[in-house]
């Protein structure tokens, strides 16, 4: 696996079938006018660098970030040891989902982790966090108060909002789904929940943008 050092990021790595794997164009759920061209960006990319025959698969991750940079593995709440967590992989999930099993399978045996200090899910680091946790809120703040003060693009006055905390959501054009540009919940084109922080559907979501090219 190879990782540009440069921006924007990429990353290449090979299959034993003989498949490609490029990927890149990091960037936060809903926040993004049309989604179909972070594919056009990698498939250019590669293509000016391999011998690229055809393009069988795409897809896109939704990754969890914590605010110090390394995972949650532990339990879900300090006073909760019987139901364990693991999250916050930042798109290393290979390696991180791996150390995460050790550290949860020896949490359960009874035997001493020498990384579980560090992983710890109930864990507050104050001086690593706040920077990472100020700019966050702030960003959510501001589209929380914008929507209802009418400060919103054209898209957003036919646009449904998210059944958490009523942000305006966004079309993922590549996906075909509502998201959310404040906590990452998604919708599917029904307004059915994809995965939270919501827990509800949507009432009665509208239809989507019509189709645009992506050139």
């Amino acid at each position: 696996m190879y990782l540009s050092a440069d921006s924007p990021v990429r990353s290449v790595r090979d299959t034993e079938e003989g498949v490609l794997i490029v990927s890149g164009e990091g960037h936060k759920v809903g926040q993004d006018d049309d989604t179909r061209r972070r594919y056009a960006a990698l498939e250019e990319w590669a293509r000016d660098r391999f011998a690229v025959a055809t393009v069988p698969y795409r897809w896109s991750a939704q990754d969890f970030s914590t605010l110090d940079g390394l995972p949650y593995v532990g339990p879900v709440t300090g006073g909760n040891e019987r139901v364990l967590v693991a999250t916050g992989f930042a798109k290393w999930g290979m390696t991180n989902g791996t150390g995460a099993a050790l550290m949860l399978r020896d949490r359960i045996i009874g035997r001493p982790n020498p990384w579980a200090d560090a992983f710890d899910s109930t864990r507050t680091n104050p001086r690593r966090s706040i920077g990472t946790f100020l700019s966050e809120n702030v960003d959510v703040a501001r589209r929380f108060i914008g929507d209802r003060l009418g400060r919103l693009r054209p898209k957003a006055a036919h646009a449904p909002t998210c059944t958490h905390l009523g942000c305006v959501l966004g079309f993922n054009t590549a996906e075909e789904t509502w998201d959310c540009p404040c906590h990452g919940s998604r919708f599917d084109r029904e307004g059915r929940i994809i995965e939270g922080p919501a827990v509800r559907d949507i009432d009665r979501p509208p239809r989507p943008p019509a189709a645009r090219g992506s050139g």
